[in-house]
This record gives C-alpha cells, sequence and structure tokens, in this order.
C-alpha cells in the first residue's frame, strides 16, 4: 500500500520536472533571496529612508516563496482533473484522503523549507532561530489553501491560473495593516496573513508573539480544513 503512495508522489515528480514552468516556479524562490540580500542593500544605500520598511519587505517576500508550492501542485492536480486521472485514483485500491494529505504535507514542507531558507539569508533583517521557524510555519500553510482554493473554483489551468492571482492579492493585501491606525486594522483579521504581520510587529514580545502566531495558524488550520472537505467533494 505505502509503495502505491510513493509510485503516486514518484508520478508527481516526474510531472512537474517535464513542465518547464512548475520548474520555474520551483527555482524563483532561490533566486529572490540574492535579488532581496543584494537589491535590498543596494536601494537602502541610496534611498537610506526606505530602511524602515525593510521588515516589511522580507516578510512579505518570506511569505511570497512559501506559496511557490501551491502553483506547482496545484497545477500538477489541475492537470490530472484536466485528464480525467482524478477519476482513476478514486478506484485504486487506497485512501484517496491519505494520498492528498500527503501532497498538502508536502506543500507545507517545501514552503516551510523556501521561508526558512530565506528569513536566514535575507540580509536586511536579522530574525531570531525560534521566531524564523515559528513564521515559517505560517506562512508555509498558505500554500495547500491556496491550492485548494484554485482547485474547488477553477475548471482548467486558465482559469485556474486568474483564480490564484486573485487569491494572492486578497493574502498580501492584509499586509497594509502595517499603515492603518488602531482597532481599525482588524477588519483584516479573517485574512491569515494578518496574523502573520501582527507576529512579526510583536517580535521582540514573546508573549504577544506566540499568541498571534497560535491565532494565525489556528485560523489557517481552520481554513484548510473546510476547504479540503470541499475540494474532496468537488474532486
Amino acid at each position: 500500500m505505502q509503495s502505491t503512495y510513493l509510485s503516486v508522489l514518484r508520478a508527481d515528480t516526474r510531472n512537474i520536472l517535464r513542465d518547464s514552468s512548475l520548474v520555474l516556479m520551483l527555482v524563483v524562490p532561490f533566486l529572490l533571496v540574492p535579488l532581496v540580500r543584494f537589491g535590498g542593500a543596494a536601494l537602502i544605500e541610496l534611498f537610506p529612508e526606505v530602511t524602515d520598511y525593510a521588515p516589511l519587505v522580507v516578510l512579505m517576500f518570506g511569505a511570497m516563496v512559501a506559496i511557490f508550492p501551491a502553483f506547482v501542485m496545484g497545477f500538477v492536480m489541475m492537470d490530472e482533473k484536466d485528464g480525467g486521472i482524478n477519476q482513476v485514483l478514486r478506484v485504486l485500491p487506497f485512501n484517496l484522503n491519505k494520498l492528498i494529505g500527503l501532497r498538502v504535507l508536502t506543500m507545507i514542507a517545501v514552503g516551510l523549507f523556501n521561508s526558512i531558507f530565506f528569513f536566514a539569508l535575507n540580509g536586511l533583517v536579522s530574525i531570531g532561530f525560534f521566531e524564523m521557524i515559528v513564521l515559517s510555519i505560517n506562512v508555509s500553510i498558505l500554500a495547500p489553501i491556496l491550492a485548494f482554493v484554485m482547485l474547488c473554483i477553477s475548471s482548467n489551468k486558465i482559469e485556474a491560473a486568474a483564480v490564484l492571482k486573485g487569491i494572492s492579492f486578497v493574502i498580501f493585501i492584509a499586509f497594509i495593516q502595517f499603515f492603518i491606525p488602531g482597532g481599525l486594522k482588524y477588519l483584516l483579521a479573517p485574512i491569515p496573513t494578518f496574523w502573520v504581520c501582527r507576529s512579526f510587529e510583536e517580535i521582540s514580545s514573546f508573549g504577544h508573539f506566540a499568541l498571534f502566531s497560535a491565532i494565525g495558524v489556528t485560523l489557517q488550520l481552520v481554513y484548510l480544513s473546510l476547504l479540503w472537505k470541499i475540494f474532496l467533494r468537488k474532486w
């Protein structure tokens, strides 16, 4: 039984490696590190006033590199749907829910690695090891959430690309909370990245950092659970 799951995951890998656009999506997060590290430093040297925005830039790119696995796995699963492979998977002698779970864990693991790699080497903002791990966990859960939204709404890859762009916009609009005074910013609280931003703001206060991080992870797990159930009914 275990070999069946591994065979499907190996097939996923082959499908990704055959598509140059998907391979590029896996490589881009690593290209962003020198872009931010050296490009950001050069920009700050030219315009010292942008130093205050360095934490915001680092956090945004840290979240961005974490969601690239959503694009990759989402398009692989959309190809399966277009080709009718999803119907074949339903009748194979293994637990479909477990297979989806392995893919979810794969997206989270790759997103987690991407984020840790970026935060550790960003060169603009120093982040403690514990805080870096917690932030990376928080943003990595976004990947399967975005993938499920795409797969639940889209009927083909063209629609999927448009949906991912739209959802990514919603996810990143929460970063404007840095510029919203007082309690008005909590209007953005249903967006998971809002709590990532709040925890980042309170990174020097362990209690607040831990609280906001826990809220963010819990909210994302609720969204992930709901979307998982919807996806299994539609796929």
